[in-house]
C-alpha cells in the first residue's frame, strides 16, 4: 500500500506537468486546428529562464538562490511566464499569421522550423549554451507529511513521504487549470475563444476580433508551457541543454 500511494503521488506531481503542457498543444489546436510543434521548446525557454533569474538576476538583487524567502519562487515563476507569453506573441504574429490562409501542411512545416529554430538558437553562448546546468534550490523538498506502515513482526516497516515539492505541483498545476475553466466559461473572452474555435468566419461576422483572439491563445499557451517548465526543474533541477531529446519528448 505504501508504494502505491508513493507511485500514486509521484503520478500526480508528473501528470500535473504534462496537463499544463497538454492543455497549450490543445487551445491551439481548438482554434487554428494545427499542432504547434515549437510548444515544448517554450517548455525549455520557461526552464532555462527560470535557472537564469534564479542563478544570476537575485544575486544582483542581494538574494542568495538557496536562502532565497518563500515569495522568491512566485517572483521567478511571473518572470518566466512572462517572458514566455511575450515570445509565443512574436511566434504567432510572426511565423504563423502570415499562413492563416495557406495550407496545413506549410502551417505544419513552420512549426517544425520555429521548433528547430528555438533549439538550436538556445544553444548560443550568449544565450543558454551547451552545457548542462543544475537549477538552485528555490523550494526545499520537504516532508510535508510522513505515514508509517506497519509490515507486521519479522518485517521492515516502509514509510509514505509527501514532500513540499510534489505538492507545489500539484496545487499550482490544479490552480492554473481552475483559472483557465473560468477563463473559457465564465468570460466574454472565453466565450470569444470559444466562438472562434466553433467557426472563425462567423465569429469575425459576430464582431470578435479574430487576431487578438488567436494571439491571446497563443500567449496563454506559451504562459502555460511557461510554468509547466519552471514546476519541471523544480522536481527535476538538472536542466540538459535546449535541444536535448528529453525535452522533445516531454513536449
Amino acid at each position: 500500500m505504501a508504494d502505491f500511494l508513493q507511485t500514486l503521488i509521484t503520478s500526480l506531481a508528473v501528470g500535473s506537468l504534462y496537463a499544463l503542457i497538454a492543455l497549450g498543444y490543445t487551445m491551439v489546436y481548438g482554434i487554428l486546428k494545427f499542432i504547434n510543434f515549437a510548444h515544448s521548446d517554450i517548455v525549455v525557454l520557461g526552464a532555462w529562464l527560470s535557472y537564469e533569474t534564479t542563478s544570476k538576476l537575485l544575486p544582483k538583487i542581494g538574494i542568495a538562490p538557496n536562502a532565497a524567502p518563500w515569495w522568491t519562487g512566485f517572483l521567478v515563476l511571473g518572470i518566466a511566464m512572462a517572458a514566455c507569453g511575450a515570445v509565443g506573441f512574436i511566434i504567432e504574429r510572426l511565423a504563423y499569421k502570415p499562413l492563416r490562409g495557406a495550407p496545413r501542411l506549410n502551417v505544419l512545416i513552420t512549426a517544425i522550423g520555429v521548433s528547430l529554430l528555438l533549439q538550436n538558437a538556445g544553444q548560443l553562448p550568449f544565450l543558454f549554451g551547451t552545457q548542462p546546468e543544475r537549477m538552485p534550490e528555490l523550494l526545499p523538498n520537504l516532508p510535508l507529511l510522513t505515514l508509517t506502515f506497519s509490515a507486521g513482526a519479522g518485517h521492515a516497516d516502509t514509510r509514505l513521504v509527501i514532500g513540499l515539492v510534489d505538492v507545489t505541483i500539484f496545487v499550482t498545476a490544479g490552480f492554473f487549470m481552475i483559472l483557465l475553466q473560468v477563463l473559457v466559461y465564465r468570460t466574454k473572452l472565453g466565450a470569444a475563444m470559444r466562438a472562434v474555435s466553433f467557426n472563425t468566419d462567423l465569429a469575425s461576422l459576430m464582431g470578435i476580433n479574430v487576431n487578438a483572439v488567436i494571439s491571446f491563445t497563443f500567449v496563454l499557451g506559451s504562459m502555460l508551457a511557461a510554468a509547466a517548465g519552471f514546476l519541471y526543474v523544480m522536481k527535476y533541477p538538472g536542466l540538459n541543454q535546449p535541444s536535448h531529446a528529453i525535452w522533445v519528448l516531454l513536449g
